[in-house]
């Protein structure tokens, strides 16, 4: 088998990594190749679920903007009951009214 010039792990190096210089040069390649192929398919199903979960959360980014916009206010930051929308603290001066 020819070696790639991609960044292929050399025979030398992947019988330094099993530990076993005395396996053959045929074996060292055939780990080297399935180790490179099961790298790649769970590079794949990474990058899948990582996509999966970017959409999901887009979904929700998306739905908590439309929400924090019809209420007017971010759900993270609620303001308390007595503060109305423009900041005017109606229950102080009705406080102040009645006494």
């Amino acid at each position: 088998m020819e070696e790639s010039t991609t960044s292929m792990l050399a025979i030398e190096k992947v019988k330094e990594l099993i530990g076993d210089p005395n396996i053959s040069d045929e074996e060292a390649e055939c780990v080297r190749d399935e180790c490179r192929i099961l790298a790649e398919i769970i590079f794949d199903q990474w990058l899948a679920e990582k996509r999966q979960n970017e959409i999901k959360n887009q979904g929700r980014v998306e739905t908590n903007l439309v929400s924090d916009i019809g209420s007017g206010r971010k759900e993270s930051c609620p303001r308390p009951e007595s503060i109305s929308a423009t900041g005017h603290d109606h229950e102080a001066k009705r406080r102040n009214i009645s006494s």
